[in-house]
């Protein structure tokens, strides 16, 4: 037996997009088939880390994935693909929602509601020319990783063979993923330095081989581990 179940919602291509205007919270929608998808348009800061999660109703599971104006879509890597996270590099940004393939065995038209988070500027630099400067010989210091290709970098001035801490909070969720970090030294060489969990927080300890400017290189390429991380900077007695 046919339904008629009415126009389409939303547009399912960049040029029939749904356009939201800047400072949109959410976006109430509707899946009217299986293969439906919808696609949006969304007013954005340039410059500014965007979070959009979505909720549907039944056994449903939605998709999401995002792109710039001439860019293609893609998806959050490692994580909840309910949820996916950028970098506003334009004024607009599209917003991609589909269906997990595995869907009900008896369908029903499923009604899902988009959430948009703007999360604001980058909070440090992506390179050690831009990093953030860490001073003193203890240091408390909060990062935010906005997405998956977001960099927060953090300098310090070393000296050979003093040893350096950087400790971050510990995150617990079933895949113990943390954030990625790494030294670096302004010549481009990297030390992953000695990983270790104590108590509440992983912490990793290095040796400056050689005296000069250090950086502190925090990324991840899992959603789980996106957002904001309380972590602290120490020089290590000799």
């Amino acid at each position: 037996m046919l339904k008629d179940l009415g126009a389409e919602d939303h547009g399912d291509s960049v040029e029939t997009a749904t356009v939201l205007p800047p400072g949109t919270t959410s976006v109430d929608a509707r899946m009217e088939v299986p293969t439906d998808k919808d696609i949006f348009s969304l007013g954005v800061v340039a410059g500014h880390f965007y979070r959009v999660s979505c909720t549907i109703d039944g056994d449903k599971r939605c998709r999401l994935r995002n792109a710039a104006p001439g860019s293609d879509f893609s998806y959050l890597q490692g994580g909840d693909m309910s949820t996916t996270a950028f970098r506003a590099s334009q004024a607009t940004h599209f917003v991609h929602v589909d269906l997990d393939p595995a869907v009900p065995a008896r369908w029903v038209v499923g009604h899902y509601t988009l959430q948009f988070e703007d999360l604001g500027p980058d909070d440090h630099g992506d390179t050690l020319a831009t990093a953030t400067p860490l001073t003193g010989l203890s240091q408390a210091v909060s990062v935010f990783i906005g997405d998956t290709s977001d960099h927060d970098v953090l300098s310090f001035e070393a000296t050979a063979g003093q040893r350096y801490q950087f400790a971050c909070e510990w995150k617990e969720h079933p895949s113990q993923i943390q954030l990625n970090a790494a030294f670096m030294d302004a010549q481009g060489g990297r030390y992953p330095g000695d990983l270790a969990r104590v108590g509440p927080r992983w912490v990793r300890t290095f040796m400056a081989p050689t005296s000069g400017t250090y950086g502190i290189d925090l990324w991840t390429s899992s959603t789980v581990a996106l957002g904001a991380s309380a972590c602290w900077f120490d020089v290590l007695a000799p």
